[in-house]
């Protein structure tokens, strides 16, 4: 008994290792590719930037064991019409597996201006992809910013992604979604396509902040049918949203874990605070 659990423990930091060794080089490497894919052409860095993501997906098939289910992806728009991508928000891990997942469509995030400098590939890729880099305590920037976002995206018939909840649900138990930020969007391309996209899982396998990695893990990832922007208001629209997505990210391991720490009377650990009034996860 206790050699099978010293090698079940051992097989976990064994992963751990070796995910976060080609987790850390896929970002070193690309780094480069990036800045130099940047000064030649937009299209040659999204053709770069592609293939790192692929490669941070592929990560997590291969050396994180993570199986990755993909449900409704005929419903992702190949019209040439702006696209907002209306998501629920567990972990790091759901950009590389939503920019992956639009493929062809060129899917630009809003983020916390903080992480515009200082991380390999992450803070270059945010830049070159025009994301929006907002000041979390200045709430007159932020605006202004996602609006300046939201025209971009809507000229160019691009993909948007905001996550309303307005940080990760680290604890797998999401949060209310606050309108403001998808608002102001489809104000200003009151025109776009709604896609409502279920993330399922991706906290699980981050729960202990990647050491050790929780392998074998199943991520799902649910493209429900779009809605016309226009044909109901901003508000109702983001409800409209947060009622599909809720019945499936519900997830019973979290449900155990909040009622073991609420036994305990201990606080869910390592939730971050995002911008409430804005209702974006800007991380």
């Amino acid at each position: 008994m206790l050699h099978r659990l010293f090698t079940m423990n051992a097989m976990v930091w064994l992963y751990s290792i070796l995910f976060d060794l080609v987790f850390l080089a896929i970002l070193l490497v690309f780094h480069p590719l990036l800045a130099l894919a940047g000064v030649i052409s937009r299209e040659l860095f999204w053709r770069i930037f592609i293939v790192m993501n692929r490669a941070l997906v592929w990560n997590l098939r291969i050396c994180g064991r993570t199986t990755i289910i993909v449900s409704g992806a005929e419903n992702i728009p190949h019209s040439e019409r702006p696209v907002l991508v209306i998501a629920n928000h567990q972990s790091m891990f759901d950009i590389p597996l939503l920019i992956t997942t639009f493929w062809p469509r060129q899917t630009r995030f809003i983020a916390k201006k903080e992480l515009a400098r200082g991380v390999p590939s992450v803070s270059i890729g945010l830049r070159l992809s025009q994301a929006a880099l907002i000041n979390r305590s200045d709430r007159r920037q932020a605006i202004h910013e996602i609006r300046a976002f939201s025209q971009s995206v809507g000229e160019a018939n691009g993909t948007a992604c905001i996550f309303p909840e307005g940080t990760r649900a680290k604890s797998g138990v999401m949060k209310p979604f606050k309108p403001i930020g998808a608002a102001t969007f489809l104000k200003q391309v009151p025109h776009a396509l709604v896609c409502p996209v279920a993330i399922h899982g991706s906290w699980f396998i981050v729960r202990r902040a990647l050491w050790p990695f929780e392998a074998r893990q199943t991520v799902r990832i649910t493209i429900l049918p779009p809605i016309e922007a226009g044909s109901i208001e901003p508000q109702g629209l983001v409800a409209m949203c947060e009622a599909q997505i809720a019945p499936l990210v519900r997830d019973e391991r979290a449900v155990q874990e909040l009622e073991q720490e609420d036994s305990t009377g201990n606080q869910v650990a390592n939730e971050e605070v995002g911008d409430p009034v804005i209702g974006i996860s800007t991380h």
